[in-house]
């Protein structure tokens, strides 16, 4: 993992689609799942247009830390 913004991140490659497809049900590219500490999906963001460094975001991000 990685921290940016102070939450620790981290950021997996799905090289053979078997989590994507299998666990996730998931075929549209790109899609990004956004992971509570329980292991839930708190977000799907389907597209590339993420602006991760954004207010909202962060403050979506920093708000699953404080859930936890």
């Amino acid at each position: 993992g990685r921290k940016v913004n102070g939450a620790n991140v981290i950021i997996g490659h799905d090289a053979d689609k078997s989590i994507s497809r299998d666990l996730y049900k998931t075929y549209m590219i790109p899609e990004t799942f956004i992971i509570a500490p329980d292991g839930k999906i708190a977000e799907k963001i389907t597209g590339a247009d993420v602006l991760w460094d954004s207010p909202d975001m962060v403050e979506k991000i920093k708000s699953l830390q404080k859930a936890r």
